[in-house]
């Protein structure tokens, strides 16, 4: 796979130099090197906060549930230890503020990693106890180090002052199934969740964060708004006139070479804006006025701020104040949560499910993690919509509508169909009679009506 690379980037195979100069072409890429500078971007842009923010937050309201299946179908069962546990997994966070900040680590860095503690016996080959805590590690914290084979061989976690190693070993979880997980000598394990990565030298190892592809935006913005803050500090324009003083004679090229130069590593870029101008060559320096389009980068910031929203299929109207009109917010936030929110409990229902739950918890009857979508305050608008439209239509049973609505069914009428306008049920359950008059009233007398075929 080396040999296709580096040829495509004209390098000859040379053994492990190939592989030096393939990672030193990487690292000009700041996320290719390091995934967890995510971090650091949420922490300093404005609009990377806000977006994964908000996204974080909406989220982590939202309840995970194992689902058990039955005869009635998939029920929801919010008494399970899974559901006990991620309503307080550790003495420090809540739920949601334990699924807040795993989301935003996930979607800055690519990478979320779950330390369960106290789950396995004495020799560390078998997990025989359900997780006692389950914490975030920071991504920024840990280390991964690759096998012969390329994929991760253990993992090195150090933060103020103190570290753990985390080494891959076969075990037997709580379902008595044969897993390869990573535990450290404190009789806890390590779960990794990542994005897919397309980094040739980090694929096996890191996720790639969301933001790599916004990298070059996100730095246009942070330089935009150093240069802004510099010019009001200094309080002087960037602009600067230069003249040969009175008396000097024409300046010559190795002259002219030599103060672009010193202009160009002491004065130039946003770091340097506004900075007082020290020279001793015979020139005179005179600073023009400041105007307006010395900081002209609102449309290049807005830009930005635009491209780093569409990433993250945050919809302007959700975070933008002037675009917040009433028509466009309901299809805003409908837009938010079907782009952005409800993929990424998706995939963390699977990852919880079949990482979490299948190794830490009883199977039993459990085939999925879920939520109640019903649940969702934001979608709820749409999911009235969808209610009053199978009622009109005359066809669905009020069951089969609590069923959408992931209610259970009711004994009262539950198979009955009703017209609109009226709501005077016109077929019912066997044995079941409604008499139904011509005017659309209830006769005090049953007729025959319409009886259902299931």
């Amino acid at each position: 796979m080396f040999q296709k690379i580096l040829g495509k980037f004209g390098y000859e195979r040379k053994g492990a130099y190939d592989a030096l100069m393939l990672r030193d072409y990487y690292e000009s890429f700041s996320f290719a090197s390091n995934p967890t500078i995510g971090l650091k971007y949420y922490s300093e842009i404005a609009p990377v906060g806000d977006a994964i923010g908000k996204i974080a937050s909406e989220a982590s309201a939202i309840k995970l549930v194992p689902y058990e299946e039955s005869e009635e179908g998939l029920e929801p069962e919010y008494e399970n230890p899974f559901v006990k546990k991620f309503s307080r997994p550790n003495f420090q966070q809540t739920g949601v503020d334990f699924r807040k900040e795993a989301f935003i680590h996930y979607l800055a860095t690519g990478n979320n990693y779950i330390h369960v503690t106290g789950v396995l016996n004495s020799t560390g080959d078998r997990i025989i106890f359900e997780p006692n805590e389950i914490f975030n590690l920071r991504p920024d914290f840990i280390t991964a180090v690759a096998g012969y084979n390329g994929y991760v061989n253990h993992y090195y976690y150090s933060a103020n002052g103190t570290s753990r190693y985390f080494h891959k070993k076969l075990v037997r979880n709580l379902n008595n199934k044969w897993v390869e997980i990573f535990v450290d000598d404190k009789f806890g394990a390590l779960v990794h969740f990542k994005e897919p990565s397309t980094n040739p030298m980090n694929n096996c190892l890191y996720g790639d964060s969301p933001l790599q592809s916004v990298e070059l935006e996100m730095n246009q913005y942070l330089q935009a708004s150093i240069h802004n803050t510099n010019l009001l500090k200094n309080g002087m324009s960037s602009k600067m006139m230069f003249s040969p003083k009175e008396g000097t004679s024409m300046p010559t090229q190795d002259m002219l070479d030599k103060m672009r130069e010193y202009l160009r590593k002491n004065f130039s870029g946003a770091n340097n804006t506004g900075k007082t101008l020290l020279m001793g060559m015979p020139f005179t320096a005179v600073s023009l006025d400041m105007n307006l389009k010395d900081m002209d980068f609102e449309k290049l910031m807005r830009r930005m701020r635009v491209a780093i929203y569409n990433n993250f299929n945050v919809s302007l109207p959700s975070v933008e104040g002037e675009f917040a009109a009433a028509a466009s917010t309901k299809e805003a936030n409908l837009y938010f949560y079907d782009k952005a929110v409800l993929p990424l409990l998706d995939k963390y229902c699977d990852f919880y499910y079949y990482f979490v739950y299948q190794n830490f918890y009883p199977q039993k009857d459990i085939v999925k993690v879920g939520y109640d979508k019903s649940s969702i305050m934001a979608l709820q608008v749409r999911m009235f919509e969808s209610i009053s439209t199978l009622k009109k239509g005359g066809v669905f049973t009020i069951n089969e509508i609590r069923k959408y609505m992931d209610r259970p069914k009711t004994n009262i009428g539950g198979n009955a169909v009703y017209i609109d306008g009226n709501q005077v049920a016109v077929a019912g359950e066997e044995g079941e009679n409604y008499g139904v008059a011509a005017n659309g009233m209830t006769n005090s007398s049953p007729t025959q009506s319409i009886a259902l075929e299931d």
